[in-house]
């Protein structure tokens, strides 16, 4: 991913890239705070949905309705509530909670396929127990385990047959201890 800084803080764009470097979302921030529109994208890098935020609160979000068109915004009062967001085609793209303008309870993303793509648990706003990513076949991709949204503990590696490849341990984000690699 890339980010600017100034005086140490975010300032200025921030965009996150996928496995094959299409960009899978871009946020915008303002002295250190979310203070504009993110976007996110699907594996192809299409835009799917967005989320308005003021002041580092979401305050409302949109996607596209089945004639491409984007919905007018739904609103997230008080950077509290439930969001649901659907491809155009109505499967869903992702589900999660904001509590008080953070995540919080479990997250999932799906690919336009209909696969579960990521599923994680929050604690407002921060990974905590277990991670896993799929494959668009829905064979496993990876599965980490998180502590204050820092990877801490076990993870796994698969090749896209649901085969590990890697697997080892982190500890406070740094990987730890043996690593091992398999054929």
């Amino acid at each position: 991913y890339t980010e600017q800084y100034e005086n140490n803080e975010l300032n200025g764009s921030q965009i996150f890239y996928n496995e094959d470097s299409k960009i899978s979302q871009t946020n915008h921030y303002k002295e250190g705070l979310r203070d504009s529109t993110s976007n996110y994208y699907d594996e192809t890098g299409q835009l799917s949905y967005c989320i308005n935020y003021k002041n580092d609160i979401p305050i409302s979000y949109t996607y596209f309705d089945k004639t491409g068109k984007l919905l007018p915004p739904i609103q997230i009062p008080l950077g509290s509530g439930k969001v649901k967001v659907f491809y155009s085609r109505g499967n869903l793209i992702t589900e999660f909670e904001f509590i008080e303008g953070k995540i919080n309870g479990e997250e999932k993303s799906y690919y336009s396929n209909g696969k579960l793509r990521e599923e994680s648990r929050e604690e407002y706003g921060q990974t905590e127990g277990i991670y896993k990513g799929y494959y668009p076949d829905g064979k496993p991709k990876c599965q980490y385990t998180y502590k204050h949204d820092k990877a801490h503990g076990p993870y796994k590696i698969y090749k896209n047959k649901g085969i590990v490849t890697e697997e080892g341990n982190y500890y406070n984000n740094t990987l730890h201890g043996w690593i091992k690699f398999f054929d």
